[in-house]
């Protein structure tokens, strides 16, 4: 599933990829995170390590809540004997972490290793897994 609203990252990362942008999704909330990248990595060694953060504001006091979470390139094959980079992978599982907010802003922040790596079309995505409800008179 994509939703814009609950992507954290999306996009090619090389160098010193910065965070991405801060979704409001709200206290108290359990959400898994996956990871994709769709491509050839490149660069000898190359690792991507995508960590979770929160804040109350969007902007200020960042606090790590989950991670760090190892993004691969997941690779199928199609037609035949040939790799091919896909998203998402029907051979193997995509990376994923659970965690539960205490704050209502959170951002995904990756972190690149190895020699002139480059991690095309990577995604990092929510998916909530509870529904809040307000009991009756509130």
């Amino acid at each position: 599933m994509w939703d814009s609203l609950l992507n954290l990252l999306s996009g090619s990362l090389s160098g010193t990829p910065a965070a991405g942008s801060a979704k409001f999704l709200g206290k108290n909330r359990t959400y898994r995170v996956w990871g994709r990248c769709g491509g050839d990595v490149t660069g000898a060694g190359a690792t991507c390590t995508v960590t979770v953060e929160e804040s109350a504001n969007g902007t200020t006091g960042w606090t790590q809540i989950a991670g760090p979470m190892t993004i691969t390139e997941q690779v199928g094959y199609v037609g035949g004997t040939t790799p091919r980079p896909e998203v998402p992978s029907g051979v193997a599982v995509l990376p994923w972490l659970i965690f539960t907010t205490s704050k209502d802003y959170v951002r995904a922040v990756p972190s690149l290793a190895g020699t002139s790596p480059v991690f095309p079309s990577v995604s990092v995505n929510t998916e909530p897994l509870d529904a809040p409800f307000l009991g009756a008179g509130r």
